[in-house]
C-alpha cells in the first residue's frame, strides 16, 4: 500500500476530510507575468511538472509519490465552448481539467482528485471523486480518460498551479503528482485575490452620489465572461 499523502497538504486525495482553505486565501496571487503552462505533463517522457519554472519546485520538493500501481500519464486542459487545449483563460471561461490515467492491475479501491494552488502556495480549491459522493467499483487494468468540468470557473486573474492524484479511499496515493500543470488566468478588470464572482454595483440616488461621467467604467455589470 502507498504511503499517504503529507497531512495538511491539502491533497486531493483523502478520505472524508476536505482540502482546507488556508486563512491566507485572500493573499494577492502571483502577477510575475511568467508565461502559463505551455504543454501538458507526459509521464513517459519522465516530466516532473509542465509549463516552466514556477511548476518546478525547489531542488528538495517532492512532486510525486506514490505505489504506481495506476498513473497519471498526462493532464490537459481544455478551454470554452469549444474545448480548445490552452493553458491561458478568461474568467467565466468554462475549464476542464482532463486526465489519461493508466492502471497497471485491476482495482476495486480507487479515486480520483485534483486541487488548485498559487505558486506561492495559497491552496484555492480541491475536490475528489469521494468527496463528490462516487463510490469506486470497479477499474480495468489499461488507460482511462477521466475528466473534471468547471462551468464558469471564476478564478481571479493571475497564474496557478494544478495536482493531480489517482489513490484509494483511504487517501493512500497510487500516484501523486504536485504541481503538474500551470496555467492563467486574465480579465478585462483587475481584483485582487483568488475569487472573482459576478458583481455589479449600485449607488442609490443619482442625485447625492454622482461619478464624473467622462471616467465611468465602460463595463458596469461584471456577471459576462469577462
Amino acid at each position: 500500500m502507498a504511503d499517504e499523502a503529507p497531512a495538511g497538504d491539502g491533497a486531493p486525495a483523502g478520505d472524508d476530510d476536505a482540502p482546507s482553505g488556508r486563512d491566507d486565501g485572500a493573499e494577492a496571487v502571483d502577477r510575475d507575468g511568467a508565461e502559463a503552462g505551455a504543454d501538458a505533463a507526459d509521464a513517459d517522457a519522465g516530466d516532473d511538472a509542465a509549463g516552466g519554472d514556477d511548476a518546478a519546485g525547489g531542488d528538495d520538493e517532492v512532486l510525486r509519490w506514490g505505489s504506481q500501481e495506476a498513473t497519471i500519464a498526462r493532464v490537459r486542459l481544455l478551454a470554452g465552448m469549444g474545448r480548445e487545449e490552452r493553458y491561458h483563460v478568461r474568467i467565466g471561461e468554462d475549464v476542464t481539467f482532463a486526465l489519461s490515467v493508466d492502471a497497471r492491475r485491476d482495482l476495486d479501491d480507487f479515486g480520483f482528485g485534483v486541487a488548485i494552488s498559487t505558486p506561492r502556495g495559497v491552496e484555492v480549491w480541491g475536490v475528489n471523486s469521494q468527496l463528490d459522493g462516487y463510490e469506486p467499483a470497479h477499474l480495468a487494468a489499461g488507460q482511462h480518460e477521466v475528466e473534471i468540468t468547471c462551468p464558469g470557473l471564476r478564478l481571479a486573474p493571475g497564474t496557478y498551479l494544478l495536482d493531480v492524484a489517482v489513490h484509494a479511499r483511504d487517501g493512500a496515493a497510487y500516484d501523486y503528482r504536485r504541481k503538474l500543470l500551470r496555467f492563467e488566468v486574465t480579465a478585462a478588470h483587475p481584483c485582487v485575490g483568488v475569487y472573482s464572482p459576478a458583481h455589479r454595483w449600485s449607488f442609490g440616488d443619482p442625485d447625492r452620489l454622482r461619478w464624473r461621467v467622462d471616467e465611468m467604467p465602460a463595463t458596469r455589470t461584471h456577471e459576462e465572461t469577462s
